[in-house]
């Protein structure tokens, strides 16, 4: 589900979201028009869709997912992008831990991100 994108060049940002919580994606794409990111584009999958591959290229993967299933969906994406993957959550304490553990590149915490981190 594409949100957002200025197709008239090549973006300088391509930005999937693999979420679970309803109102992420709408928070992503205001902290991302707020950006210094003058062309993006920015797609939309919620966990439960994405069973099979994911579509085109990335540059970056944001995954907003919580508890034990947040593990098993970064280790599906990981093995399914070429992208590094920042884990989206709202614990600052064992996800961030677990979540590094297992390979994010980073964890953003969700009511702290800012147009600055992306």
């Amino acid at each position: 589900m594409e949100r957002c994108s200025n197709k008239a060049s090549e973006p300088d940002l391509r930005v999937l979201l693999v979420y679970e919580s309803l109102d992420i994606p709408d928070e992503i794409e205001k902290t991302l028009l707020n950006s210094n990111f003058e062309n993006f584009h920015f797609e939309c999958l919620s966990v439960q869709l994405n069973s099979g591959g994911t579509p085109g290229k990335h540059d970056i993967c944001l995954l907003e997912s919580t508890g034990d299933s947040a593990i098993q969906h970064l280790l599906r994406l990981k093995a399914l992008l070429n992208c590094p993957i920042l884990v989206l959550t709202r614990d600052s304490g064992t996800e961030v831990l677990n979540a590094l553990r297992y390979g994010a590149a980073d964890c953003l915490i969700r009511g702290r991100l800012n147009a600055a981190e992306l």
